[in-house]
């Protein structure tokens, strides 16, 4: 048996409109002054205001930090933990999807902790030594299941690397609020991109060599809920029951690596990521089928099976190698009939473009490369020379 450290926020409330409920639980903890984080598209289409007017209308003063922007970058986060300071905040709650709630943790540390929030990377630098005021998040997209997780990634805007930061005990949102009802307006391409990085977060935490048995049941339980549920979600973004099966699939999901841990597919999409200004999830769907590939050929058979048939396999039969085949042709046909851009159609797939993005994989993300076991960096480069990459196949 393999021991573990598992954590969940202290609250998860899911359902239609529950997150017209949210004052409830404030009055409940006292809250008295709070940050609403989100970005300016979540302004734009009325979301924000629908979730905290019946905020505002309970009483709570909202101060309002409405400009994140795309891959955050760590002089943003400061600049709204400055605001914060000044407003005497007490409580965060984080609109949007993982960029905005990353942005919201990393504010909140701020507020109460020293120096830049570089100093605090995972693996480099200091621990955060204070506790910070605690954060409720609402997302409104189905991929990053940062609502699930107690770390953020950042953008280090001098090196052009994207960066880890993580506490357990000081990150991991109070509570979040997974409604439906925030999704049915999200665009096709974006719900299938974040439903493939949903996706890459389960079977990444699933093949890894770190996972156990609490990561395993949330794995299983996002994969088959994106294989079933996401084309639904893509094809009716009006369908509350995709909607809501697909908020839980990247709950699970972000769960699943919160519990075990990310590998050589996240390894690619944060290079790719930092190097091109690809999207996270968009990236990751072009990255998991390295890491089934790599570590499809080390992980315990009975393991490959298990995930083989939660992504709709017939694993009667089939030997490793068409296991692992077979399970890159269920990834291949999502991306490609869901609409899933590849480098070519997205427009950095010329050589030049592969090139920075295996530089950037192969300089900046040894640490996921390295839990995966990948150590030869030619087995890194031909998949990004090769149609690999580019098809996801």
């Amino acid at each position: 048996m393999i021991a573990f450290d598992a954590y969940n926020p202290h609250r998860v409330v899911y359902g239609s409109g529950v997150s017209k409920n949210i004052s409830t639980l404030l009055k409940g903890l006292g809250a008295k002054s709070v940050m609403a984080v989100y970005d300016p598209g979540i302004k734009k289409a009325g979301i924000a205001d629908k979730v905290l007017a019946p905020i505002r209308e309970a009483g709570f003063t909202v101060v309002d930090y409405d400009n994140v922007t795309p891959d955050p970058p760590t002089e943003e986060m400061e600049a709204g933990a400055k605001i914060a300071a000044e407003n005497n905040v007490d409580f965060y709650i984080a609109i949007g999807g993982g960029g905005v709630i990353d942005t919201a943790k990393c504010i909140a540390i701020m507020q109460t902790n020293p120096g830049k929030l570089l100093d605090y990377v995972l693996g480099v630098g200091k621990p955060i030594p204070n506790a910070c005021p605690p954060l409720i998040a609402v997302p409104t997209t189905s991929g990053t299941g940062s609502e699930a997780t107690a770390l953020s990634i950042v953008t280090d805007s001098a090196a052009h690397r994207k960066v880890c930061i993580k506490d357990i005990d000081k990150m991991c949102p109070y509570a979040c609020y997974l409604d439906p009802e925030l999704m049915t307006g999200l665009p096709k391409g974006l719900t299938a991109s974040t439903g493939m990085d949903a996706l890459s977060h389960a079977v990444e935490a699933y093949m890894v060599g770190k996972h156990n048995e609490y990561a395993d049941m949330f794995c299983e339980n996002c994969i088959r809920r994106v294989v079933k549920w996401l084309p639904v979600a893509v094809a009716d973004g009006t369908n509350l029951e995709a909607r809501g099966q697909m908020m839980l699939a990247a709950n699970f999901g972000g769960a699943s690596f919160a519990s075990s841990t990310l590998q050589a597919g996240h390894a690619i999409a944060h290079g790719v990521g930092a190097a091109l200004h690809v999207p996270h999830g968009t990236a990751c769907a072009w990255g998991l089928n390295f890491a089934i590939k790599h570590c499809g050929a080390t992980i315990d058979m009975d393991r490959l099976q298990n995930m083989a048939s939660w992504l709709g396999v017939d694993v009667a039969g089939k030997d490793r190698q068409e296991l692992i085949d077979a399970c890159c042709k269920v990834v291949k046909d999502m991306n490609d009939s869901l609409g899933v851009p590849t480098p070519k159609t997205f427009g950095c797939g010329s050589r030049e473009d592969m090139e920075k993005g295996y530089n950037a994989t192969w300089t900046n993300e040894q640490g996921m490369l390295g839990v995966a076991g990948v150590t030869d960096p030619d087995e890194l480069h031909t998949y990004f020379e090769s149609n690999g990459m580019k098809s996801s196949g």
